[in-house]
């Protein structure tokens, strides 16, 4: 079942209807493809995420920004960033990368189950953000001994709080100069709210790209760009604190989302320049299901993020200048 109908005109009420109506997908054989614009002149809505409740989405754009998407208007507000002093006259509408060092580049997000959200931005580390959004509070920028140098990806523990987050290279900026290299420099960090306690978990990580958590916070489950390979982190029981490969194989793999409560997660697999899919895979990494991702994205040289949200799955790429949402993967998501 490839994603081949699309509904330009009126698609994002088609789109908001089955969102917050799944009776109505379920009755009707409908698909729908929705672009929701960027700011204009920005680009790169890598990850996304909501809140416990389905908020959102929210994701970080090239000018250093958080954005909220008003779904009333279907088009995204700025809500927060992390580089203290941000000059928005210089930053905002900015999509080049020579101004990320000052205007910050966010990446990876995800809520503590209510309303803060924590971000990694590649340039300014680890922060968090209340619900009025504004100035981020800069939580982590070193970890062992050394800089956060590519805070890339975060996920919360659902039944402590604690916050994992990713340093994918500790050399590189560029994913492409990482690969090429053939890094090896990646970590697996942890962040506790309550005391501020910073440790290093992992160390050697290939690329280390997204994050996933168990519904009970059991192990973390990390996708690899280089070795393209799903790896589990347990945090409970007699493996805790180490790490395997599971036997999942998966070609440039992007981020790695739970899908809801349940243990099963989806990842993009980037086949070539332009073929996607969205595989659906369990926590021992047995795939379950895939679905080809078409559309626009048949231009798209990779997809970073698909954000599973009921009946509907928001999907995020590194040059975009809109976030896609598409109603048309039911099948892949009720297996």
């Amino acid at each position: 079942m490839a994603i081949g109908t699309y509904v330009c005109d009126l698609a994002t009420l088609v789109f908001a209807l089955l969102l917050f109506s799944p009776s109505v997908l379920l009755s009707v054989d409908v698909r729908v493809f929705v672009k929701y614009p960027l700011p204009p002149g920005t680009t790169g809505p890598e990850a996304i995420s909501f809140t416990e409740y389905g908020v959102g989405p929210f994701t970080g754009i090239s000018d250093g920004s958080i954005i909220k998407l008003n779904p009333l208007l279907g088009t995204f507000e700025y809500f927060a960033y992390a580089a203290p002093n941000k000059n928005k006259t210089l930053c905002d509408g900015n999509s080049d990368p020579s101004l990320y060092s000052k205007c910050g580049r966010p990446l990876g997000s995800a809520f503590n189950g209510s309303d803060y959200l924590y971000f990694c931005d590649v340039y300014f580390g680890l922060n968090g953000v209340g619900p009025a959004g504004g100035q981020a509070t800069q939580l982590v920028t070193s970890a062992g001994g050394q800089p956060v140098y590519y805070c890339n990806a975060v996920a919360v523990d659902p039944i402590n709080g604690t916050v994992y987050f990713l340093d994918t290279s500790q050399r590189f900026k560029n994913i492409l100069q990482m690969v090429l290299a053939n890094d090896r420099s990646g970590r697996l960090l942890s962040y506790e709210p309550a005391t501020g306690n910073v440790k290093v978990l992992e160390n050697g990580l290939a690329g280390p790209a997204g994050l996933a958590i168990s519904n009970d916070g059991s192990y973390l489950l990390i996708s690899v760009i280089i070795t393209q390979t799903i790896q589990k982190f347990y945090l409970t029981g007699p493996k805790a604190n180490t790490l395997e490969t599971l036997p999942t194989s998966i070609l440039r793999p992007g981020n790695i989302e739970r899908i809801g409560s349940r243990d099963e997660f989806l990842v993009p697999e980037n086949i070539g320049p332009v073929v996607h899919y969205a595989i659906k895979i369990d926590g021992n990494g047995i795939v379950l299901g895939n679905e080809s991702i078409a559309g626009p994205y048949t231009n798209v040289s990779y997809l970073r993020d698909l954000q599973p949200l009921g009946d509907s799955i928001f999907i995020g790429s590194e040059f975009d200048t809109f976030v896609g949402a598409t109603a048309s993967l039911l099948g892949l998501l009720s297996l």
